[in-house]
């Protein structure tokens, strides 16, 4: 069981389970969907075992394997099941009833529930704006899990309500990008050195953040607050460009996102939507 799956069953058993998280592959991950997909095959039965003992586990788990539960809701965009297959349609509004039905249920047999979204970066903005007060205060013990295998952020009025969380990379090399295309440093080491490198003006906004006490909303809030907050944050990312902590193309992205950044300052835009995608690029 990886430490994510453990922390997660962990926060369940102690009735601490967040209701709305965002999962995203690891870094080196070849193939992000198929990652994602084993990833909640592992998990959804593992959450709903912990409300059952003795004989009943076995059974309850058979069940969970196949996402049949009744207190467990699946989306995916499109005809076919492709949960583990690369998607290039968005999802069609249509798709998204079961979701506000599961939502307005109660519960079968479970006392909590869990509704998985696949391939969450094909969500519209006008769906998405649908989907905002659920997310944030979704009816009953209920999770959602939104599965993001695009590693971009996705909308800031869905980030900011979420919880993030990424999986730790496969040790089978099979699974990972080769060295000649990738310069990946363990997540560990690049928390090390952001700890070690993080303006001081920031040592007490971003650990919360990092360590999932703050949401991303709560953080972005303290560092507008703050006196050249976003300027600090800026000056971590670009210091953050220069170190060997991602792929080469996403430091093509960073410098890219950096530059826009700018633009995005120059023209009065909101700061909260320009210092949320700065603290993915930090932080992710």
């Amino acid at each position: 069981m990886s430490q994510l799956i453990s922390s997660l069953i962990d926060r369940k058993k102690s009735g601490k389970l967040g209701h709305f998280y965002v999962i995203t592959p690891s870094l080196a991950s070849k193939t992000p969907e198929e990652e994602l997909h084993n990833f909640t095959q592992e998990l959804i039965p593992k959450l709903i075992c912990t409300e059952k003992t003795g004989t009943e586990t076995h059974a309850w788990k058979k069940k969970a394997w196949g996402f049949g539960h009744p207190d467990v809701l699946i989306l995916s965009p499109g005809p076919e099941e492709n949960f583990d297959k690369v998607v290039t349609e968005d999802y069609i509004e249509e798709e998204f009833s079961e979701f506000f039905k599961f939502l307005d249920l109660r519960s079968f047999e479970l006392k909590h529930r869990y509704l998985v979204v696949y391939h969450t970066h094909r969500i519209s903005e006008r769906l998405a704006n649908k989907l905002l007060k659920s997310l944030e205060e979704p009816n009953g013990a209920t999770t959602i899990f939104f599965l993001n295998p695009s590693r971009s952020p996705l909308l800031p009025t869905i980030e900011s309500r979420a919880i993030f969380l990424r999986i730790t990379p496969n040790s089978d090399p099979a699974t990972l990008l080769s060295s000649e295309d990738v310069e990946l440093v363990p997540y560990a080491e690049r928390k090390e050195w952001l700890l070690a490198h993080m303006p001081k003006e920031l040592s007490k906004v971003l650990p919360p953040y990092m360590n999932g006490e703050k949401n991303i909303l709560e953080t972005a809030e303290k560092i507008i607050k703050m006196n050249n907050g976003e300027w600090f944050l800026e000056k971590l990312l670009l210091e953050l460009e220069c170190q060997s902590f991602s792929f080469y193309e996403t430091k093509k992205d960073l410098t890219k996102d950096s530059q826009w950044f700018q633009t995005s300052r120059k023209f009065h835009n909101s700061a909260q939507e320009r210092i949320i995608g700065m603290l993915h690029r930090v932080l992710s």
